[in-house]
């Protein structure tokens, strides 16, 4: 059981943990997600899909999704059970509220075997799925674009780089290579085609992290938390500081296989057997 957030990464986590289990015990799982909106939500009037759609399309693209019976609950009161009510409001007292309390938004068992520094939330965001498809390699590379997100980056969120100067940087050591941007604004078979066939994505902590990450793809995080305290522990972290000496690095074509490998083997660890 989860309580749904509208975001790309709280879909796929939830989904990743259900098939873990599913594959663990030999079973069909059924996963409840409890969502605070109604069915017709749109976290924007334009978006292409509803939020359930979407995250219906993730289950559909899952290897094996017949294990996974997602059920939803609209207008679920399972957000009020914990703590003040308000801490699941927009903007930024919210989160602190949120951040102090500490609410259980995963009621999920701990995985066995999966070790993470970040207690219980860790361990489920360290719960890795796959697609059924397998992963491309074409001359193209994703980066987010939070320009169009409903609502301002959290500070977790923000970095100290200029978004537009690290779009330039990037295609003048790749330019070769293709960018392609992804907003929440994208439908998820938008973002799941072009990070499947992608070289690396390049972002902030969240967005479609996960959806990179169930292919095995390098992804280059950039941030001032530790690796540890953030929603992607196994991408490439990286701070202001260290993020353009990385991406000279890669762009040699020897490096930027190694970093790719290196990643690929990472994921086939997480995922379940």
């Amino acid at each position: 059981m989860a309580k749904a957030g509208e975001g790309a990464g709280d879909m796929v986590v939830s989904l990743n943990v259900a098939h873990w289990w599913a594959n663990h015990y030999g079973t069909v799982v059924e996963l409840e997600y409890h969502w605070r909106e109604k069915q017709d939500f749109k976290v924007m009037p334009q978006d292409p899909e509803t939020v359930s759609e979407r995250m219906d399309d993730m289950h559909s693209r899952m290897a094996n999704p017949n294990r996974v019976e997602v059920i939803h609950l609209f207008d679920s009161d399972i957000f009020y059970t914990q703590g003040d009510p308000s801490m699941w409001e927009e903007g930024e007292a919210a989160l602190i509220k949120r951040i102090e309390y500490k609410p259980t938004r995963w009621f999920f068992p701990r995985i066995p075997d999966i070790v993470s520094e970040n207690t219980e939330t860790g361990n489920v965001l360290r719960c890795r799925g796959q697609w059924s498809e397998k992963p491309r390699t074409t001359k193209t590379i994703v980066m987010w674009d939070s320009s169009q997100n409903a609502n301002v980056l959290r500070y977790t969120k923000k970095t100290r780089c200029d978004w537009g100067y690290m779009r330039d940087y990037i295609q003048d050591r790749f330019p070769e290579h293709k960018i392609i941007s992804l907003s929440y604004r994208d439908s998820f078979d938008t973002a799941y085609n072009a990070i499947r066939d992608c070289e690396f994505c390049f972002g902030y902590e969240g967005m479609w992290h996960l959806v990179a990450e169930n292919f095995g793809k390098l992804l280059i995080c950039l941030t001032e938390q530790d690796a540890e305290m953030t929603a992607t522990p196994d991408a490439k972290v990286l701070s202001g500081k260290r993020v353009l000496p990385y991406i000279d690095a890669i762009s040699n074509k020897e490096t930027l296989k190694q970093e790719q490998t290196l990643f690929y083997n990472m994921w086939q660890d997480r995922i379940p057997r």
